[in-house]
């Protein structure tokens, strides 16, 4: 007889008691900018802020064994600075317009994301433009940015008693994205 994980029971449990997640239906539109960017809006008044969030369909398990650490990387490059605006300016002017900005890298994307205050989507999309293709990559950023990734790796992964394993299973659950 074959055992069954404790967590897979545990989510049949749940699903007994709570019933099927229902499905929910978020009106939205959906353009096609000049500059190759595709906006999808989504209108909740509910809120005085916006969310503005890009991402790129790129993320760790995209990497090449021995050569990681380049999604995380490019995330903190998101905010030092494009075509548009200066080193320290992003989260400047999204922190001066109400907002708070922040960005992620998982398995299969790299996100960023702004919320400034509901009436400046503009800002945030202006901001959100320049550094796609257009980062200010300098040696200066670059190893300022690789020793945080390399610092946040430390603390989060490389000294962690379960991050072997965790990469491990990663590595299996992900392996069809390889490249």
């Amino acid at each position: 007889m074959k055992k069954v994980p404790v967590w897979i029971l545990g989510l049949a449990f749940a699903n007994l008691l709570l019933g099927a997640p229902k499905e929910v239906t978020i009106p939205f539109k959906q353009f096609k900018l000049k500059n190759g960017m595709t906006l999808i809006l989504s209108e909740d008044h509910t809120a005085p802020t916006v969310f503005d969030r890009g991402g790129l369909q790129r993320g760790v398990a995209h990497e090449k064994a021995g050569r990681t650490g380049f999604a995380h990387l490019f995330e903190h490059m998101m905010f030092q600075g494009s075509a548009n605006v200066a080193k320290g300016e992003h989260p400047a002017l999204i922190s001066q317009n109400g907002g708070s900005q922040n960005g992620t890298t998982d398995n299969d994307r790299t996100l960023y994301f702004e919320n400034p205050s509901a009436n400046q989507l503009d800002l945030g999309l202006f901001l959100g433009s320049g550094p796609h293709g257009k980062l200010a990559v300098s040696q200066a950023n670059l190893d300022n940015q690789r020793n945080a990734v390399q610092e946040e790796r430390a603390c989060a992964w490389d000294n962690q008693p379960y991050a072997k394993r965790l990469k491990r299973l990663t590595t299996l659950a992900f392996r069809h994205v390889r490249i």
